[in-house]
């Protein structure tokens, strides 16, 4: 599986191979990383990597397609038990289907606050299911949920095996991981969506 690099530029996504970033020079990397800080400082940004699993508005390349595991995955977030289950936990009886993406933040890596709703998308609810083994708190690459003066809620310390299903739209970021981690925060992430 081939992951993807994955930030803003000029306020567009976009999308890098994330070995092929990891083998550029250090000047390159320093670049890319002043243009990335420097949109942050104005609004909305993130840096992490993704290997996509389902998403019916994105034609994106899939690393995994061969993967049995991802493809089960693709499987679940569009119809069934799991839809089902979905709708029951949060009380949202028009969930249609769910996309989702693999997410894997290292160090440096981050998501500013933002509030998950995007026109067209139709997202009712957003899920993190941890897959991240032996973290603590001061590695960074926490879940934080604010309040409407900007205040910090609750923040979550990634773990391994762990559900947060929230309502779209709620304020919320990921903080950035420390520089001394030498492992990865992992994740699935996506949106429960309505029909659309």
């Amino acid at each position: 599986m081939r992951w993807s690099l994955v930030t803003r530029a000029g306020g567009q996504h976009r999308r890098f191979d994330a070995a092929a970033f990891d083998q550029l020079p250090p000047e390159g990397r320093q670049a890319l990383d002043a243009l990335v800080f420097a949109e942050a400082r104005g609004g909305f940004q993130y840096l992490y990597e993704r290997q996509p699993l389902y998403d019916p508005d994105q034609v994106e390349d899939d690393h995994g397609a061969a993967d049995p595991v991802l493809a089960r995955m693709r499987g679940l977030l569009r119809q069934g038990p799991l839809i089902a289950l979905a709708r029951q936990i949060t009380g949202l009886p028009h969930i249609a289907h769910g996309d989702g993406q693999l997410t894997r933040y290292r160090r440096g890596h981050f998501l500013t606050l933002h509030d998950d709703a995007a026109e067209g998308k139709h997202r009712l609810a957003a899920y993190v299911l941890g897959m991240t083994r032996d973290w603590n708190a001061d590695a960074g690459g926490q879940l934080q949920f604010l309040a409407a003066d900007g205040r910090v809620e609750h923040s979550l310390v990634p773990a391994f095996n762990t559900l947060t299903l929230f309502r779209v739209p709620q304020p919320h970021l990921v903080t950035a991981v420390a520089p001394f981690v030498e492992h990865a925060r992992l994740s699935v992430t996506g949106w429960l969506r309505g029909p659309g």
